[in-house]
């Protein structure tokens, strides 16, 4: 494992923590899933390109991340989603592995590529 790099986290396209612990991720999910708000969301993100997110739904969470390791070029981004709604829990534990940089994040659900 790697140490993780600069992290930014952000509830709702507004900035919430620099460099999250595994309680921050937490208060952040659970705070946008009672947020009242149209735009339920959670973003944790290494660059503007590179991140991972969930999205309050009716029947639990969106969760999804842009892989620009995979991109030819910045004009298309790829984006995978999970196949199905999460629940909260699935959600704060995707964060917090993707935080520490442990790849077992992506076995938390099944992926598949979005198109545009």
């Amino acid at each position: 494992m790697t140490s993780p790099s600069r992290l930014e986290l952000n509830v709702s396209a507004e900035r919430f923590a620099d460099n999250p612990q595994d309680a921050a991720i937490r208060l952040a999910v659970v705070a946008a899933d009672l947020s009242k708000e149209g735009n339920r969301f959670v973003t944790l993100s290494r660059r503007d390109d590179e991140f991972i997110q969930a999205a309050a739904i009716k029947r639990g969470w969106e969760l999804e991340f842009r892989a620009p390791f995979l991109e030819r070029s910045r004009t298309i981004p790829v984006i995978f989603a999970c196949g199905g709604p999460v629940g909260r829990e699935v959600v704060i534990k995707a964060l917090q592995l993707y935080r520490a940089d442990e790849d077992t994040w992506t076995t938390l659900c099944s992926w598949r590529r979005q198109t545009f």
